[in-house]
């Protein structure tokens, strides 16, 4: 426990920060305190960088199989989405920080990024096919975003 707090520290951590910290211990990388050293950001970069990969490709197998056409790919940061997707230039961009969400949500994320890439009027059938339980992906993907919102 914190110093003269009653609550458990680990009730002060928000649940995305906890699924980030437990991803990164699972890498060998070690965390202390909220702000790592500038040696230790580029590492944990460089693993969400590999995570978010690794979580494209993979879906990026599914959607072929529907006849969704790879766009190209860019990992970067972003402040205010998950996701970002110009069908007209077929691209698509991933937040660095989606290595914060659990591994369905992150799928869900870049499955409807693609399904966006191809035709944005026909996204939801799409997305229906590649994943049918899009919806609740979606309710739990807003519940993070708003608890990052405060």
């Amino acid at each position: 426990m914190a110093p003269n707090c009653p609550i458990p520290l680990a009730q002060h951590v928000p649940p995305h920060q906890t699924i980030a910290r437990s991803r990164l211990r699972a890498a060998k990388i070690r965390v202390e305190g909220h702000r790592p050293p500038i040696g230790k950001r580029k590492q944990i970069r460089a693993h969400a960088v590999r995570f978010v990969r690794a979580r494209y490709d993979l879906v990026l197998r599914s959607a072929e199989e529907l006849g969704i056409a790879p766009p190209s790919m860019t990992i970067r940061s972003m402040k205010r989405s998950w996701t970002t997707s110009c069908w007209v230039k077929g691209r698509v961009w991933l937040n660095v920080k989606l290595v914060e969400l659990p591994d369905d949500c992150v799928d869900y994320l870049i499955a409807r990024a693609l399904c966006l890439t191809t035709d944005p009027a026909d996204q939801f059938r799409l997305l229906g096919l590649l994943q049918p339980d899009w919806e609740r992906r979606h309710n739990v993907v807003e519940q993070f975003s708003a608890h990052n919102r405060r």
